[in-house]
C-alpha cells in the first residue's frame, strides 16, 4: 500500500485578502483549510503570462522557489499547482511585507542592514 499524500489545489485554501499585485498576477493571504496556518497565495494568470510572452519568467520563478533551502530570509514554496486558467504558487506568509517595501521606505539600506539581509 502506498502512503498518497492529499491533492492540494485552490479548493484546500480560504482567502482572506489581496496582498498585492503584479504585471501577471496577483498575491492573496489565505488560511489552508487542513489546519488553519496563513500561507501567501501567488495566482499567476496563463493568459497574461501568454500575452506578455513571460513563460519563462514563471517557470524560472517556480524552480527558484523549489531549489531555496531553509534560510531565516527566504520564504519557502510550499505548493505549486495549476488550474485551466491558473498558475498557482503557495508560500510561507511573512506578515512584516517583503524587502522591495522596505527599501522603498528606506531608499537605501545601511551597510550593516544590507548585511544582515544577505
Amino acid at each position: 500500500m502506498t502512503d498518497k499524500k492529499p491533492r492540494v489545489g485552490p479548493d484546500s485554501f480560504v482567502a482572506h485578502q489581496l496582498l498585492g499585485t503584479g504585471s501577471f498576477g496577483e498575491v492573496f493571504l489565505v488560511e489552508r483549510k487542513q489546519d488553519k496556518k496563513l500561507l501567501a497565495m501567488k495566482v499567476l494568470s496563463k493568459k497574461k503570462i501568454r500575452q506578455q510572452n513571460l513563460k519563462k519568467y514563471a517557470i524560472t520563478e517556480r524552480n527558484v522557489m523549489c531549489s531555496m533551502g531553509e534560510h531565516p530570509f527566504i520564504v519557502q514554496l510550499r505548493y505549486a499547482f495549476q488550474t485551466r486558467e491558473h498558475l498557482f504558487l503557495i508560500s510561507d506568509y511573512c506578515p512584516g511585507g517583503d524587502l522591495s517595501q522596505y527599501l522603498e521606505i528606506e531608499g537605501c539600506f545601511s551597510e550593516d542592514k544590507a548585511r544582515l539581509y544577505t
